[in-house]
């Protein structure tokens, strides 16, 4: 059977997220003001630590599973297996806590078991009855190392000249030189090519005058077509001649005979048949 104090535990959540503490009297929260209020203790809230989101990995997961068979034995011990079987394992710790608590072991947040309570949220009970429990499981994944100290440098490390800070120097392309390119006017060989005095080849080319070739008559395109002569009776072969003999004579009265046209009496529109 489960534990009946556990469900009649209530929590009162103000306003702005944080629990109330109730005094040894029980008569309210300790930050409420009344005339006991020098002899109240302070409050001191301390906030989650800002860490990225949980990436999940193949570490992840076998720490998920660590504490996953962690949450399911402790809660069939004090739940029961009944009520475990019917809610779940959660009704110990949700899955997001224990998220929560996989993402602040990897950057060694969970040191000790107040840290373990202001990271995650947990219950005050719950979390000193199984606090330690839970941090041997997360610490044997994790190992809780302190911060690294910084390595102070030595003298001879700082008397070493660095090879690196020697900056990129200019050269050309053209001759070789340095701190200029071939395009600057420092350059010799843009000097050379530039004075005539040095090049006296280029000088006279811009020195010389321009000589004009004659103009070019351009040909006639439309020339006059070939004459084609007559054929004479001497060059027409006899063949022709006599091609009409060689005809049948059906064919020969037919080019003898005069062509017949059809005649198709004339049509007068306004000629209208009675």
């Amino acid at each position: 059977m489960c534990d009946p104090a556990y469900f009649n535990t209530l929590l009162r959540i103000r306003e702005d997220g944080f629990q109330e503490v109730e005094d040894e009297h029980g008569g309210g929260s300790s930050d409420s003001g009344g005339s006991d209020g020098d002899n109240a203790d302070a409050i001191i809230i301390a906030r989650k630590s800002a860490v990225k989101k949980l990436k999940v990995t193949k570490e992840v997961v076998l720490a998920r599973e660590e504490l996953y068979n962690w949450r399911h034995e402790h809660a069939t011990a004090r739940f029961g297996a009944g009520l475990v079987a019917t809610h779940g394992s959660h009704l110990l710790m949700p899955d997001s806590m224990i998220d929560r608590i996989i993402t602040c072991a990897q950057v060694a947040k969970l040191p000790d078991l107040n840290s373990l309570i202001v990271e995650t949220g947990w219950r005050q009970d719950l979390a000193e009855k199984y606090g330690m429990s839970l941090l041997t499981v997360v610490h044997t994944r994790y190992p809780h190392q302190n911060a690294p100290v910084p390595r102070k440098k030595k003298a001879n490390e700082n008397s070493v000249p660095s090879t690196n800070t020697a900056s990129r120097v200019m050269h050309c392309s053209v001759c070789g030189g340095e701190r200029h390119n071939r395009r600057s006017n420092l350059c010799p060989m843009k000097q050379k090519s530039s004075n005539p005095a040095v090049n006296p080849a280029k000088s006279s080319l811009h020195q010389a005058p321009a000589v004009l070739s004659p103009p070019i008559s351009r040909p006639s395109f439309l020339a006059a077509p070939p004459s084609i002569s007559q054929p004479s009776d001497s060059t027409v072969p006899s063949s022709y001649n006599s091609s009409s003999n060689t005809l049948p004579p059906f064919y020969q009265m037919l080019l003898q005979r005069p062509l017949l046209y059809p005649q198709f009496p004339s049509y007068d529109p306004m000629q209208r048949p009675l």
